[in-house]
């Protein structure tokens, strides 16, 4: 796992937050890191993928199932945010981060690469943190694919955060 985190994050830091358990390992190995880490201000980011599922027009049971089973589904993910976000909240209180420095944005979307961009360009961040296992973020934002090169990327330094080895994400 690499430690060693990017010398200008900037002073407001986007973290896509993951649920993956090295995420949570790196984390903590970052921010004995970051000089300053109490004048800095953090924004947890958590998009769950909405959930797919067909609805035919019928008023039947079965879509009654269908459309309970999606809810739930979601419901599930968005507590599973809520936890990881906490958490990262937690290691971030744990290296002397004031909670009037954090805050936490929860959303759903079709296309969670496209919402955390967004995220992105709205809040002016001057760094974001993102782990390894979000692939498809990191390659936008290093501009790494041949469409990124007519996509525009704000300007701020990334710090991927690789794992150390393959583990299930919490549950």
């Amino acid at each position: 796992m690499k430690i060693q985190p990017p010398i200008q994050l900037g002073q407001t830091i986007l973290i896509i937050v993951d649920s993956a358990p090295d995420f949570f390992d790196a984390l903590t190995a970052m921010t004995p890191r970051l000089p300053d880490i109490t004048h800095r201000y953090f924004t947890l980011f958590c998009c769950c993928p909405t959930p797919y599922w067909e609805h035919g027009g019928a008023d039947t049971p079965e879509s009654q199932d269908d459309l309970k089973a999606a809810w739930d589904e979601e419901e599930t993910e968005l507590s599973r945010a809520e936890r990881c976000a906490e958490r990262a909240a937690a290691i971030l209180r744990e290296a002397g981060v004031p909670e009037s420095h954090i805050r936490t944005i929860h959303t759903t979307a079709d296309h969670p690469v496209g919402a955390a961009m967004e995220e992105i360009k709205r809040g002016g961040y001057s760094g974001v943190v993102v782990s390894q296992t979000q692939h498809d973020l990191v390659n936008r934002l290093l501009g790494r694919g041949l469409t990124d090169l007519f996509r525009h990327t704000p300007q701020v330094e990334v710090w991927v955060l690789e794992p150390a080895a393959e583990r299930h994400p919490i549950a």
